[in-house]
């Protein structure tokens, strides 16, 4: 205890810090809410926790924090001024050293606060690990740092609207703003109806592909930003309920039905048919460097390795798709083992194999497998899962001249936009 408030000192007098008391914030964050109560239902509903950096493992991280207050937990908080300070931070089993280039104190978490306590504005920071090479990053809204298994957590605590600037920015790297506006509205849906994906783990969303890429302020550019300001709030809805939402790179001048891919209750606003606008000789989505057909080979000692991580399997005797759909996405693949048959839906076995063996290998679940001796290649267009938004897709309609409503309307028909 006595360190901390050590260094809280060492803080106060060499950066010229103010302390300020954290009841102080409390009673004017009450005040503000009483007399604008409809500001508190705007926070709960629209702020966001990010889990940051997700893909590495770090025990140590460089912060520089540009805007914000500090609060260490436990213990206490203190403002800073507009100079910058700087800290490294190291797991320490389920707690957290902190090293400000005079002194060390462990603590349970580290909080990044804004004084905004509606909207998260006025606080920035950039993170910087020397374990991963060029990672350095700038990040607006609220931080929390701790320790899991040794291992550093950071929590980005922000606003939907701030949150997507960087999303649809860092998602669809064009410049046409119909295509960013459709994006704009797909990335906002999602948030709203996927905001407890990983509830168990403690916040909304990680920063990969997983949920929505998201790297930050540097990842925002003009043209992103437009598209959030203008369409703020609107949303996709089908028979008065927001629409669960799916998206990805590229189709292959085929979309697939979203049962196929992903089991389930089968959605009317998903269909499988080919992405072309009517009366069109060519597929939406051509200009993308993952159009043309795709072909990778892989051992089944590769594969076997892919899958055995997830399933008790020693050998493989061979590979089949056993169910597909007309356009060939793959709906079953089974594994022939010495031990029978291991049969796997189609996404499952995609997803199993590309992130153990690349995803620049089997792209997409639009795929045939081809068997020569102990090897087996998979031949297929596209990359993703296909169902929903092709953003490669929507780029080229809006290139044709089509405005956001009428891509939106082409991926997800009967659905209406509305704005919340």
């Amino acid at each position: 205890m006595g360190i901390v408030y050590y260094m809280q000192g060492i803080l106060a007098k060499r950066f010229n810090i103010l302390i300020i008391p954290a009841g102080f914030f409390i009673i004017i964050f009450q005040i503000v809410i009483s007399i604008y109560p409809s500001l508190a239902g705007y926070q709960n509903e629209h702020n966001f926790k990010i889990r940051i950096l997700s893909k590495y493992s770090l025990d140590s991280v460089e912060l520089k924090i540009i805007k914000g207050y500090i609060k260490m937990i436990p213990n206490s908080e203190f403002q800073i001024p507009n100079s910058h300070l700087n800290f490294t931070i190291h797991a320490h089993g389920e707690k957290i050293n902190i090293y400000n280039g005079l002194k060390y104190v462990t603590v349970k978490k580290l909080q990044l606060l804004s004084a905004d306590k509606m909207l998260l504005k006025n606080t920035t920071f950039c993170v910087s690990a020397n374990k991963v090479t060029g990672l350095n990053r700038t990040y607006k809204g609220e931080l929390e740092i701790f320790s899991r298994h040794n291992k550093l957590i950071l929590i980005n605590t922000l606003n939907l609207e701030e949150y997507l600037k960087s999303v649809v920015s860092s998602e669809m790297p064009f410049n046409n703003i119909e295509a960013l506006k459709a994006q704009a509205v797909v990335s906002r849906t999602y948030a709203l109806t996927k905001s407890d994906k990983h509830n168990k783990d403690g916040y909304n969303f990680c920063d990969t592909t997983c949920c929505q890429v998201y790297y930050g302020a540097d990842a925002e550019n003009k043209q992103g930003r437009t598209a959030i300001n203008l369409t703020q709030g609107e949303i996709l809805e089908y028979k008065g309920r927001l629409i669960e939402i799916f998206y990805h790179s590229t189709c292959g001048g085929f979309l697939a039905d979203n049962h196929d891919v992903f089991k389930g209750k089968k959605l009317p606003y998903y269909l499988e048919k080919q992405d072309r606008i009517k009366g069109e000789s060519e597929d939406n989505c051509k200009a993308s460097p993952h159009y043309s057909q795709w072909e990778v080979t892989y051992s089944s000692e590769q594969i076997l390795k892919a899958l055995k991580k997830y399933y008790k399997i020693t050998k493989i005797i061979d590979i089949k798709i056993i169910d597909s759909s007309p356009k060939d996405i793959a709906k079953e693949v089974e594994i022939k083992t010495p031990a029978g048959g291991l049969r796997l839906d189609g996404y499952t076995f995609w997803q199993t194999c590309a992130s153990n063996l690349g995803w620049g290998g089997i792209k997409s679940i639009n795929f045939k497998i081809y068997k020569k001796n102990n090897f087996y290649t998979f031949k297929g267009q596209g990359l993703g899962h296909l169902v929903g938004l092709c953003q490669w897709g929507a780029y080229g309609m809006a290139l044709k001249g089509k405005t956001y409503k009428q891509i939106l309307l082409h991926y997800f028909p009967k659905t209406q936009m509305f704005r919340k």
